[in-house]
C-alpha cells in the first residue's frame, strides 16, 4: 500500500505557479515524478509486473492455428493395373491444409509452480528496488531541502552581524567628528565592515549553490530560484527498539529475501527436468488436395484430434545434476547476502541512532548558546553606543555570535539528516 501511495505522486504532475516559494511535499513529489533513477526503477518493476503472468510460467494452453495453399502444375505418367496409360503434361493442382493444434502441460515435475513462484517474487523484488530508490531519493531531498535552509541561517546571522559592524563604524565616525575616538579604532571597524561583507558575499554564494544542488535533485537545473517554505523541524520521538523492528521492512531487506526465494524456485525448475512430463493436445486438422490429371483428382479429409504425449528424461550426461548443484551454491549465496543486507542495515541503523541522539542532545545547548551570545551582543552593543564597552569586547560579541548561530544551524542539520537516514532505513518516508 505505501508502494501505492508513492506511485501515485509519479502521475500527477506538479504545476510550476511561477513562485520561488516551495514546500517540502511539492519537492519530494517534484523529485518523484522528475528522478531518472526513479523512473529506471518504476520502468523495471513495471516490467517485473507484466512477466508475472500465468502463461509466462506455462500454466495456460498453446493454441496455433497453421494453413497452407499451394497451387502447382505437374507433368503426369501413370499405368494402371489394367493396362490403362495416363500420359500429360502440365496438370493443374492444388493442395489446401489447415489445422488447429492445441497444447496443455499436465504435469512437468511441479515446474509450472516453481516458475509463477519465481515471477511472483521477481516482481516483490522489483517493487521493493522501486521503494528503495523513492525511499534514497526522498532521503535526499529532504537532505538538500534544509542544507539550503541551513544555510541561508548562516546568511541571516552574518547579515545581523554585518549589521552591528556597520553600526559600530557609525557610532566611531560620530565620535570621531567630536573628537572622541581614535583613528584606529575607526579603521579596524572599517576593515571589519569589509570582512563582514565578504563574508556575507561568500555566503549568498554558498545559499545559491545550494539551491542549485537541490534544483538539479529535482530535475530542474539552472533553477537558483527555490526557495523552501518549512521550516526545519526535529521529530524526537524516534527510538531505537522501535528502529530494529522497522528495519525488516527495509526495501533492500525484503528485495534480498526475495532473492533467496528467487533461487530455491530456481532449484525446483531444474529439478524439475529430470522428472517425466505430461501433456494433453488436440487439435482439428483439414487437407484437401486436387488435380486435373492422375489416378486420384480428389483427395480430401477433416476431422478433430486429441492424445497425450509423455517425456521421460533417461540420461543428458549429467547436466541437470550440475545445473542443480550450481543453483544449490546460488540459492546459498542469496542467504549469505541476505544476512550481510541486515547486519549491514543494523550496523547503519546503531550508528545512525547513536549520531542522531547525540545530535538532539547538542542541539539544545547550542541554542542556549546562540540566544546568550545573541543578547550579550545586544548589550555590548548598547554599552558601546554609551561609550561603557570596549571595540575588543564588541569584536568578541560578534565573533562569539556568528559562530554560535553558524554551530546551531550546522547541529540541527546533522541531527535532521541523521533522523531522515533513520527514516530511511525504517522505510518510513514520507510521512
Amino acid at each position: 500500500m505505501k508502494l501505492k501511495r508513492l506511485l501515485i505522486l509519479l502521475f500527477f504532475p506538479v504545476f510550476a505557479t511561477g513562485q520561488t516559494g516551495l514546500s517540502l511535499k511539492e519537492a519530494m513529489d517534484r523529485a518523484l515524478q522528475n528522478n531518472l533513477e526513479v523512473r529506471l526503477a518504476r520502468n523495471n518493476a513495471e516490467a517485473a509486473e507484466w512477466n508475472n503472468h500465468p502463461g509466462v510460467a506455462g500454466a495456460l494452453p498453446t493454441v496455433n492455428l497453421s494453413g497452407g495453399d499451394v497451387q502447382q502444375s505437374t507433368n503426369i505418367y501413370q499405368k494402371l493395373a489394367n493396362g490403362t496409360i495416363i500420359e500429360r503434361d502440365g496438370a493443374a493442382g492444388n493442395t489446401m491444409n489447415g489445422a488447429l493444434a492445441v497444447s496443455y502441460t499436465l504435469f512437468n515435475g511441479y515446474r509450472i509452480s516453481a516458475t509463477r513462484e519465481r515471477l511472483a517474487r521477481l516482481q516483490e523484488a522489483g517493487d521493493a528496488q522501486l521503494l528503495s530508490q523513492i525511499q534514497s531519493t526522498l532521503a535526499a531531498v529532504i537532505g538538500r531541502y534544509y542544507d539550503v535552509q541551513r544555510q541561508e541561517q548562516v546568511g541571516q546571522a552574518l547579515t545581523r552581524s554585518r549589521d552591528f559592524v556597520a553600526e559600530r563604524v557609525k557610532v566611531l565616525e560620530t565620535r570621531a567628528r567630536v573628537g572622541l575616538a581614535n583613528d584606529a579604532d575607526l579603521f579596524q571597524a572599517r576593515i571589519d565592515l569589509n570582512a563582514a561583507e565578504q563574508a556575507l558575499s561568500a555566503q549568498q554564494l554558498a545559499i545559491r549553490q545550494a539551491k542549485l544542488d537541490l534544483s538539479r535533485l529535482l530535475a530542474v537545473p539552472g533553477d537558483s530560484t527555490l526557495s523552501p517554505t518549512d521550516s526545519l523541524k526535529l521529530d524526537q520521538s524516534i527510538r531505537q527498539d522501535s528502529v530494529r523492528s522497522y528495519l525488516q521492512r527495509n526495501p533492500d531487506y525484503v528485495a534480498a529475501g526475495a532473492l533467496v526465494v528467487i533461487n530455491e524456485q530456481l532449484e525446483r525448475e531444474i529439478n524439475a527436468q529430470r522428472l517425466p512430463s505430461l501433456r494433453l493436445n488436440g487439435g482439428y486438422n483439414f487437407q484437401r488436395s486436387q488435380s486435373e490429371a492422375g489416378f486420384s483428382l480428389i483427395n480430401q479429409s477433416y476431422g478433430p484430434n486429441i492424445g497425450l504425449s509423455l517425456q521421460v528424461p533417461i540420461y543428458n550426461g549429467g547436466a541437470f545434476e550440475r545445473q542443480h548443484r550450481v543453483a544449490k551454491l546460488q540459492t546459498e549465496n542469496a542467504r549469505i547476502q541476505q544476512q550481510n543486507v541486515e547486519q549491514g542495515l543494523l550496523s547503519e541503523a546503531l550508528k545512525t541512532y547513536a549520531a542522531y541522539r547525540t545530535a538532539l542532545e547538542q542541539v539544545g545547548l547550542q541554542e542556549e548558546n546562540e540566544q546568550l551570545s545573541r543578547r550579550l551582543l545586544d548589550i555590548l552593543s548598547q554599552r558601546f553606543a554609551t561609550n561603557q564597552a570596549t571595540v575588543l569586547d564588541l569584536r568578541a560579541a560578534q565573533a562569539s555570535y556568528e559562530a554560535t548561530a553558524a554551530s546551531l544551524a550546522n547541529v540541527r542539520y546533522t541531527a535532521k539528516l541523521a533522523e531522515t537516514e533513520l527514516k530511511r532505513l525504517m522505510n518510513r518516508l514520507p510521512e
